[in-house]
């Protein structure tokens, strides 16, 4: 799951700091900067209530989550959509899901530079 591969990678190549002390924003509110714990713990919990593992939904915030990830992930139709996400992406535009399909840009540089 996101709570363990990403950190391994992370630790595989000796930037395990990076993701403990690096802050993003995203682009539909740039005032708002959350640590990168954060948003991986958010995203975690968010699949766990979508597949109805761990603790049920507990407070009007986790409701909340639970339909943001019914938006994201349900799939009504039942018919397979051909493709599989493996990852997140930060970069300056906020998170990029379209990597997962193959059709985003990876990003480049120094990665301790993140905010």
């Amino acid at each position: 799951m996101v709570s363990q591969y990403i950190p391994f990678g992370f630790g595989r190549l000796g930037m395990s700091s990076v993701l403990e002390n690096a802050n993003i924003s995203f682009a539909r509110s740039p005032e708002t900067v959350l640590p990168v714990t954060e948003v991986f713990g958010r995203a975690t919990r968010a699949l766990e209530l979508f597949f109805g593992e761990g603790e049920p939904v507990s407070s009007a915030e986790e409701a909340a989550l639970f339909m943001e990830a019914m938006e994201v992930f349900d799939n009504p139709s039942g018919l397979a959509d051909g493709g599989a996400a493996y990852g997140i992406s930060f970069h300056h535009l906020g998170a990029g899901w379209s990597t997962a399909l193959g059709i985003g840009t990876r990003i480049t540089g120094d990665p301790s530079t993140l905010t």
